[in-house]
């Protein structure tokens, strides 16, 4: 059976200015142990996961920031 319905590619995006330029980085915790975490290269916001979404998921997020920074 072909499955005719073709999977959607979801991307890592900043939560904090919705970019989706970003890239691991290690922080080193103790001598003999480093920790990895997600660092937006756009504004610097890191942590250690960044959550997935669509295209267009990410647009509509970015857009709801957007409005969310004008009405200040």
């Amino acid at each position: 059976m072909l499955m005719s319905a073709q999977k959607e590619k979801f991307f890592k995006f900043c939560p904090d200015c919705g970019s989706s330029n970003w890239k691991l980085t290690d922080i080193p915790a103790l001598i003999a142990y480093r920790e990895l975490y997600v660092r937006c290269v756009d504004c610097g916001f890191q942590a250690k996961e960044f959550p997935e979404g669509t295209a267009e998921f990410i647009e509509g997020f970015r857009r709801q920031k957007n409005k969310a920074s004008d009405l200040r």
